[in-house]
């Protein structure tokens, strides 16, 4: 990798626009598609940042964009043979030379031969010498890897914070026949010995010692003569029906069935000190960051203690501000996290201090 070709150009007034990028050659990705099937599509990456060829080129902000666009494209030339993933399936790409660099969540493409992309790979300027249409370093590596989704979120140990380490994921095809069975004393109830009550008042059934394994908390409640041990039942004012069957489904099986309560389960892991399902919980929540999640995503994880969604939501909020400020909902958030907004406002000052280098 170490010559940009200049692509198509386009003339806008005076200004003559156009792209300089690289393009991989085709191969392989596997998809799950609308109807659940594994499908394999041939594709291509293509690494590009758009060029203004009249512009100083010692004004490199004026010259070249300021970063990368990564774009995950379909190999099929008619648009009408390409196919749709976004909905179930999740993209991510990273890219190394001297040093590791996550990415976070590619985003569904906008055209249908634009399958997936992220517009913020990495800074121009900390790959090419613009002077010499060259990379400041010998070799340059892209991955990409695509994630299928069904309704069950399965365990991804670590994947999110340690990228270019093995992703071990638990396969629903061979279930061991321990969480078969703990999935069927929960669902069943039977020899239950504790109530847990959700703020609607629903009841669920479980067992003190499985609670008790999982959450030092729950061990707690009932190793000493407080009014859960003495009732034989948890009142959970804070949670919905909803998050707390999710959170015993978790409990019993190490699964998560319902990711639209993950914020719940968040708030969950860490008054329960529920070691394992926090990072899991994070992990999902950061792929899923979106300008219209990012603030309070920010907040709920300053509350409870998730550090690593703390720093990914914060990060996207001051570099995605223009989008969200005008959304409903941000003064008021603004009024509510004043510590937080500042410490928004620092990342973005030193966002510019880089880009200004």
């Amino acid at each position: 990798m170490d010559k940009f070709e200049f692509y198509e150009q386009s003339h806008s007034g005076d200004d003559v626009r156009g792209v300089l990028g690289l393009r991989s050659e085709r191969f392989f990705l596997s998809f799950r598609d609308v109807d659940g099937r594994i499908v394999k599509e041939d594709v291509f990456l293509f690494l590009y940042f758009r060029h203004n060829k009249n512009k100083d080129k010692t004004d490199k902000s004026a010259a070249m964009s300021q970063f990368f666009t990564l774009v995950l494209c379909s190999s099929f030339n008619d648009a009408s043979q390409c196919k749709h993933y976004g909905c179930s399936n999740m993209c991510f790409a990273w890219i190394f030379d001297k040093k590791r660099r996550c990415n976070p969540k590619m985003k569904a493409g906008t055209t249908p031969r634009h399958l997936f992309f992220t517009s913020e790979l990495m800074r121009c300027t900390e790959l090419i010498d613009e002077s010499r249409g060259t990379t400041w370093v010998d070799e340059v590596s892209v991955v990409c890897e695509v994630h299928a989704l069904n309704n069950t979120i399965f365990c991804v140990d670590n994947w999110l914070f340690y990228p270019l380490e093995d992703t071990v994921v638990q396969k629903s095809k061979h279930v061991c026949p321990l969480v078969s069975d703990l999935k069927k004393m929960h669902d069943t109830g039977q020899n239950s010995d504790v109530t847990l009550v959700a703020a609607d008042g629903r009841e669920f059934l479980a067992h003190v010692a499985i609670l008790s394994s999982r959450s030092p908390v729950f061990a707690a409640m009932f190793q000493h003569d407080m009014e859960e041990k003495r009732l034989n039942q948890v009142q959970m004012d804070d949670f919905s029906s909803e998050a707390v069957e999710c959170l015993l489904n978790f409990m019993y099986t190490d699964n998560i069935s319902d990711i639209a309560v993950l914020p719940e389960l968040l708030a969950a892991a860490d008054k329960y000190n529920i070691s394992r399902l926090l990072p899991l919980c994070e992990e999902t929540m950061m792929a899923n960051l979106n300008t219209e999640n990012a603030a309070e995503c920010f907040s709920l994880a300053d509350r409870h203690n998730a550090s690593q969604l703390r720093k990914e939501a914060k990060r996207f909020t001051a570099r995605h501000l223009k989008n969200i400020k005008p959304r409903e909902g941000w003064k008021k958030w603004m009024d509510e996290n004043q510590q937080l907004a500042a410490e928004i406002l620092d990342e973005m000052a030193e966002l510019m201090a880089e880009l200004t280098k």
